[in-house]
């Protein structure tokens, strides 16, 4: 699986992907959607950049907390000399938590949702209900051929306390197949 994910993404020869950034990669595929607390230092910047390329996303939307914007771009201009990868649209929870925020997500209508550091929607704020509220929509629209919308979540503190924090953010990437 590495070998093979690898050659196909890279855009030059090499270093592989690690296994967990494989792992990640072949479950969204499978799946179409993935839940993933990696450990820290795993990697998680890759398969943010490579996720709308695996599964030809149009829109794809990447949360991650404001402090992170600058990292994502360097990562993104490192990792895109040799994969490929693509930006998704960068949105950050501390916007999403705002009031006048609340249709942000209907207007950017994106296909596929990575969260990279879930944690921060682990409880019932604001920005939970907005993520939740255009999930929910999105899934109830979806049809025969599948679903409009896939989610990702990755964080290196998912698993931190109790799996009830993050059983919602499962179903969001998961469906019915949640544990």
């Amino acid at each position: 699986l590495i070998a093979a994910l690898s050659a196909a993404l890279r855009t030059r020869p090499g270093p592989e992907l690690r296994q967990a950034q494989a792992e990640v990669l072949r479950e969204a595929w499978e799946y179409r959607g993935a839940f993933a607390p990696m450990q820290v230092g795993a990697g998680k910047s890759l398969p943010t950049f490579l996720l709308p390329t695996v599964l030809h996303a149009q829109r794809p939307v990447l949360a991650i907390p404001a402090s992170l914007f600058g990292k994502t771009q360097r990562d993104f201009a490192r990792y895109s000399a040799d994969w490929r990868v693509r930006l998704p649209h960068l949105i950050s929870y501390e916007e999403m938590g705002r009031d006048d925020r609340h249709g942000k997500l209907d207007a950017l209508q994106p296909d596929l949702l990575i969260l990279d550091e879930a944690h921060h929607l682990r409880n019932d704020s604001s920005r939970t209900r907005k993520f939740a509220r255009y999930i929910a929509s999105r899934r109830a629209l979806e049809t025969d051929f599948g679903s409009l919308l896939r989610v990702v979540a990755l964080s290196g503190t998912l698993m931190s306390s109790s799996l009830v924090d993050y059983h919602h953010i499962a179903v969001w990437c998961l469906g019915d197949r949640a544990p």
